[in-house]
């Protein structure tokens, strides 16, 4: 296979951090300053503006070179770095001829290593682009105060363009230190970036206006300045004035606080105006509305392997991160609030989603995470439940409570215990995580250690067997995909073995790295894997820890529940990206996804949920379901 090893540098009057990749290439004021390409051993400079020489090119034109153009119509595979999300649309508009891209950027993301190309050639090589020719190229690219480009001469050229081509040494360099997983999903992932989504310009204004409506008055009927409401220890020392101790300011745990009715009115105004004050609803519009391309379309809304476990992160507006919202008849809500109804936050936070326009067929997976969970630790008993189409919150509950009559309540406390305690959650943290879900311990009569006890015992798979000994009021447990995963990453970081199973993975040693094989042939890599003396996050004398660097450059610990969640959401991402890949190939046209949500602009949901239903090869056992409805545009199922 040949490679063409890329880069642009441009220079444009549009903002590409406000208008994205795709309008930004296609913006009139939009130009080449130049480009710089390797092919084999031999390296290009494209100076369209200036006759000069270029450190280390061995070919400069004024003309794209006649070797660029042959590869492209020879079927050579073209790289760059953030192909899909610029180069490949600049490339489209100047040049014209259709080629297959490769982007290192999805590459490093997937082989937990930074993003950026400066910081991934320093984590590889400790060696990053050229600072000088870095800053010449920020002086060059945008247009001054006066709305005029700094003039280009032959030094300034000649400077960029060295700059240039670094960066695609650089980046072969990167390229050739890589693997490449999943070519397949990265090319349906381009595609769904590619297709995009309609998005309701009209109603985005309004809602902006609404907002701002709705902060006014929330700020006007407090009796707290702007500045203490936006400050999380003014605010909650505040709080305790008024005798009200809440653990954080998260909007889940202020909105559960609000329901209880005997909330003092000065507080509930003020949590209120809380809400309003650290509200975003603007700016994501705002940020949707710079996006929108001139068919109304907005385009690159997913980075494909923003996390360690593979999920996909939101880039610009993205379904990943919107407000869940309020259910509702979302139709009339948006023709009530166009014809000057006042909507409310929680109304607010569903029309952001409705901005997106349909008919859409939108489906998820049903508790995907627990399923994956319980089939990693073979907790059979609960996959059992699963098959046989039962309520597994309501079966937990009528078993904490020792009744046959779950009521609703009941059943909220079986789903967080469900939900939260599957990756090693605690007394305290749990106690925190119910208030989410409202649960009222003392209403209950128990208190989180009890329902904590209470999961576990229920799923030793999981959670390890009861041995009857307790240290420091802990039940001591053996076995268990918790103690499995931890003792397999702990023996190759101690160097007792190189390779491991445990939970349907494989654990390998990679030089300094851990290799995790999931069920799908997938791996997950853990870089520069040592024990290392740390305290404790509760305290205490430093223990022996696994540690590992992240792609950011951190040292983080890593508990054997912490595996566990990383094994069982990389699992279930891979069987959404297996889903969309099936859903391309049905001829579904899949325009945003979101964990374990699919959400296709052809609205044939009978097709989509039988694709989400499709299990791969190495999924069998696993119950997947899977359900959704059609809508006229975007909400939660």
């Amino acid at each position: 296979m040949t490679y063409v090893d890329f880069d642009w540098e441009t220079r444009s009057k549009a903002d590409i951090k406000i208008v994205g990749g795709y309008n930004y290439a296609y913006d009139p004021s939009t130009e080449i300053l130049c480009a710089a390409a390797i092919i084999g051993d031999t390296s290009y400079a494209w100076c369209p503006h200036a006759d000069v020489t270029v450190e280390g090119a061995d070919v400069v034109t004024r003309d794209i070179p006649d070797e660029v153009l042959q590869a492209a119509r020879g079927g050579a595979t073209f790289v760059a770095h953030n192909a899909y999300g610029f180069d490949e649309y600049v490339w489209d508009r100047f040049v014209g001829i259709p080629v297959e891209w490769v982007d290192t950027l999805l590459l490093a993301r997937a082989n937990s290593l930074p993003g950026g190309l400066d910081k991934c050639g320093q984590f590889l090589f400790n060696e990053g682009k050229d600072d000088k020719g870095s800053k010449i190229m920020l002086k060059l690219c945008k247009p001054n105060r006066t709305g005029r480009f700094f003039p280009l001469n032959r030094q300034n050229t000649s400077a960029v363009s060295r700059y240039c081509l670094k960066d695609v040494q650089l980046m072969k360099r990167v390229r050739e230190s890589m693997d490449n997983q999943e070519p397949e999903l990265i090319k349906v992932d381009r595609i769904i970036n590619q297709r995009g989504f309609q998005f309701d310009g009209e109603l985005a204004q309004r809602l902006i206006a609404c907002d701002a409506v709705n902060r006014k008055e929330a700020v006007d009927n407090c009796v707290l300045e702007p500045e203490v409401l936006r400050s999380n220890p003014q605010l909650l020392k505040w709080l305790e004035s008024c005798e009200v101790h809440l653990p954080n300011l998260q909007r889940g745990t202020i909105t559960g606080y609000l329901e209880d009715e005997s909330v003092q009115p000065v507080v509930r105004d003020v949590l209120n105006a809380r809400i309003g004050a650290t509200k975003i609803t603007s700016a994501k519009v705002h940020r949707a509305l710079g996006l929108m391309g001139s068919d109304g379309r907005i385009r690159n809304s997913f980075a494909y392997h923003a996390a360690h476990t593979g999920r996909w992160g939101g880039r610009g507006f993205s379904t990943q991160n919107l407000p869940r919202g309020i259910k509702c008849n979302v139709d009339e809500l948006v023709s009530e609030t166009m014809a000057g109804y006042q909507p409310s936050d929680a109304e607010l936070s569903t029309l952001i989603r409705a901005c997106m326009i349909g008919p859409f067929a939108v489906a998820d997976y049903a508790q995907i995470e627990v399923r994956v969970l319980a089939w990693l630790a073979g907790q059979e008993d609960l996959l059992d439940e699963f098959r046989a189409g039962s309520d597994v919150y309501v079966n937990l509950a009528s078993q904490v409570f020792n009744t046959k009559e779950v009521d609703g309540d009941q059943r909220q406390v079986g789903k967080a215990l469900i939900l939260g305690c599957g990756f090693g959650l605690g007394a305290d943290t749990f106690e925190v995580y119910g208030q989410g879900y409202g649960i009222d311990f003392q209403a209950i009569g128990m208190n989180s250690k009890q329902l904590v006890d209470m999961y576990r015992d229920r799923y030793p798979m999981i959670a390890g067997t009861d041995t009857g000994r307790e240290y420091k009021g802990h039940k001591i447990r053996v076995d268990g995909l918790w103690k499995a995963y931890g003792k397999a990453f702990k023996d190759i970081a101690n160097n007792v073995s190189t390779e491991e199973y445990a939970g349907r993975c494989i654990f390998k040693r990679q030089g300094d790295d851990i290799l995790t094989y999931l069920p799908s042939g997938r791996f997950l890599r853990y870089r520069n894997v040592q024990m290392e003396m740390r305290v404790p996050s509760w305290g205490g004398d430093p223990v022996p820890t696994i540690m590992y660097q992240s792609s950011k450059g951190f040292r983080l610990p890593l508990f054997p529940s912490k595996v566990a969640q990383n094994n069982t959401q990389a699992v279930a991402r891979d069987l959404l990206g297996f889903a969309l890949i099936q859903a391309e190939n049905s001829g579904l046209q899949v325009v945003s996804h979101c964990h374990d949500e699919i959400i296709d602009q052809s609205s044939n949901l009978d097709l989509l949920l039988e694709v989400m239903r499709r299990k791969p090869d190495w999924a069998e056992g696993l119950p997947v379901d899977a359900e959704g409805k059609i809508v006229n545009r975007y909400c939660k199922v």
